[in-house]
């Protein structure tokens, strides 16, 4: 009785998670906001559904740009971004994000969100850059003065 219990107490879990991820995938939404596409779609998106953004917003949206395709062409250039460059981007990305939040059109509004988004992602990748230590501790192996096996 309790085998039966746990095993449907399982499908139905597994069922609605199912349904929560083709529901979401049939309206768009993705997992993934970070994607190389995501910068050509976010640029042919502002020049031709939001062209006053895109004219007031040109250097923005450029430098924004930049930054997104490094991430995936250069990875380690992207890593060791100069501080000029990370706050030009920042400051990009929330000119942007208050732009696009502003704009009665939905789906402004979701690129609003990615982009904030993604500018959370890098901040937190640039951020750690220096919590990963590189130091090496010398540590010294035991002489085995014994035989490993019996043989």
């Amino acid at each position: 009785m309790r085998k039966q219990l746990r095993t449907l107490v399982t499908f139905l879990v597994l069922g609605t998670l199912t349904a929560n991820a083709q529901s979401a995938f049939a309206n768009g939404e993705s997992g993934v906001t970070v994607s190389n596409n995501n910068s050509t779609e976010f640029t042919n998106f502002v020049n031709t559904k939001t062209k006053k953004i895109a004219r007031k917003n040109t250097k923005d949206i450029e430098v924004y740009n930049e930054v997104v395709k490094m991430y995936f062409n250069a990875p380690i250039a992207f890593y060791n971004l100069d501080e000029n460059t990370k706050a030009l981007f920042t400051n990009a990305s929330m000119n942007l994000t208050e732009k696009l939040s502003n704009s009665r059109k939905k789906e402004a509004q979701k690129w609003a969100k990615n982009v904030s988004l993604n500018n959370n992602i890098f901040e937190f990748i640039w951020s750690n850059k220096n919590a990963i230590s590189s130091e090496v501790i010398p540590t010294s192996v035991p002489k085995l003065d014994l035989a490993v096996t019996n043989l």
